[in-house]
């Protein structure tokens, strides 16, 4: 009867229907950049370390009908500066503030080609007036030796990049050159 039970009650527990979270798909336009377009937009270029991310926000507005809605969902953070490039020269910290996926009790909400950092890395950051990343490609890790791998779209001109199809690892010494020139 033991065993008869116990298949009883996993078959019954299969009959049962599963009930499945929604993924809904959020599509932020992204704005293209180069290195160009990005160290002129950019509000506060700094290179620094990621603190620890805050919860999960949200921007909400009410609709006329008086429905509540979500503009977006975003984490906040601290980038503790190692180099300030562009803004307030003299701060320590930097806020961040990150676009962020959020599970609710039936949906889960993603927001594509946004990139999650890791708090405790070092990042090259190109943000706006808010401390968000222009687009995911202003958002640069800085490994362990000082070396950046820009997206195509944010590489600088180098005889050795323009025959290659690939961005390249460069020196963030040498990739913070090319942004001063733009500033200059």
């Amino acid at each position: 009867a033991g065993v008869f039970t116990a298949v009883h009650s996993t078959q019954a527990n299969r009959e049962i229907p599963k009930e499945e979270k929604i993924v809904s798909h959020i599509s932020p336009i992204w704005i293209g950049y180069d290195i160009d377009s990005a160290s002129e937009a950019a509000t506060t270029i700094v290179y620094g370390t990621l603190g620890p991310k805050g919860e999960v926000k949200r921007n909400e507005m009410t609709l006329s009908n008086g429905e509540l809605y979500v503009l977006e969902r975003y984490r906040e953070a601290e980038i503790q500066v190692i180099q300030m490039i562009k803004g307030d020269m003299d701060a320590e910290t930097v806020p961040y503030w990150e676009l962020s996926s959020e599970e609710t009790e039936d949906t889960i909400y993603v927001y594509d080609g946004a990139i999650s950092l890791e708090e405790g890395k070092e990042y090259l950051f190109f943000l706006n007036e808010n401390g968000a990343y222009l687009s995911p490609a202003t958002v640069m890790e800085v490994d362990e030796n000082g070396v950046v791998i820009p997206l195509w779209s944010m590489k600088i001109e180098s005889e050795l990049q323009a025959r290659s199809d690939e961005s390249l690892p460069v020196s963030l010494e040498d990739y913070l050159a090319e942004v001063q020139k733009n500033l200059d």
